[in-house]
């Protein structure tokens, strides 16, 4: 054993960690946004954030984001370019479709964004996926 824990633990514990913020969303104690569509006449990426009890609503002004509105019960954003993200999550449902029917059936698949993704082409991910799966013993002959 080198000292690191097992690569099962650590995707349950992330899959974990993952359900128990859907859960603590959809009792509505941790705030979240979710992509809308642009408002007819209007030009950027738009966004409708819902307040949590325990979190408020989240604020989108660090990723340069403007409020545009909203009730009490929702914040209304607007964003010049899409969140990093949402194109991170878009890429890797993309470049997974591509490389899903060479993998193996019986196992499991967690994808999760790292930093380099940041830039990254969809087909520079296909290629990394692709690899990933053929070392890990996953891919088909």
């Amino acid at each position: 054993m080198d000292g690191r824990p097992p690569v099962g633990a650590v995707i349950a514990a992330a899959l974990a960690l993952v359900q128990q913020q859907r859960v603590l969303q959809n009792a509505g104690l941790l705030g979240y946004c979710s992509t809308i569509a642009t408002p007819k006449g209007q030009t950027g990426h738009w966004h409708a954030c819902q307040p949590g009890k325990l979190t408020g609503t989240p604020g989108l002004s660090v990723q340069s984001c403007t409020r545009a509105g909203g009730t009490s019960k929702v914040e209304y954003w607007r964003c010049p370019t899409e969140l990093e993200r949402n194109r991170a999550r878009r890429i890797l449902r993309a470049a997974w479709r591509e490389v899903a029917l060479q993998a193996l059936e019986g196992f499991d698949v967690v994808l999760v964004a790292r930093e380099a993704i940041r830039g990254a082409k969809m087909r520079d991910v296909v290629v990394e996926m692709s690899d990933l799966l053929q070392r890990a013993g996953m891919a088909r002959p």
